[in-house]
């Protein structure tokens, strides 16, 4: 017996999130707060559930000086510092509020990384560490 031709279609299974948003001077001012946001684009196998986690780093202070507001998106959910993307869902913002205070202290810095990606191919990140202060 003979077997006829199979024809294979080989879809490529990698995501790449790439953060956005450009180095931010923000002037505390001595009360109030005032909101940051950057974006992060999900792409590549948008037909699976990937996740991606975040982190702060630099001199500024949790609480005291920035604070995180929100992580939101259509079909995004945040537990503890991991940001999931459902099936399809392409887009996250993060929005952090510099909190104003009447301390005098130096300049401070916030930067805001994406790591540890996950995707049943290969993950990526670009653009990531993205300084907010």
């Amino acid at each position: 017996m003979t077997v006829g031709n199979i024809n294979t279609h080989i879809t490529d299974n990698d995501i790449s999130y790439s953060l956005t948003g450009s180095s931010t001077t923000v002037t505390e001012g001595n009360s109030g707060t005032q909101q940051i946001t950057y974006n992060i684009t999900r792409t590549g196998a948008l037909n699976e559930t990937s996740t991606v986690d975040f982190s702060f780093s630099g001199t500024a202070t949790n609480i005291a000086d920035y604070q995180l507001v929100s992580i939101t998106g259509t079909g995004v959910t945040t537990s503890a510092s991991t940001i999931t993307f459902s099936p399809n869902s392409t887009n996250a913002t993060i929005t952090v509020a510099v909190v104003g205070d009447q301390i005098d202290e130096d300049d401070e810095s916030l930067i805001f990384s994406l790591v540890n990606p996950t995707a049943t191919g290969t993950p990526s990140l670009i653009g990531s560490p993205s300084p907010l202060l």
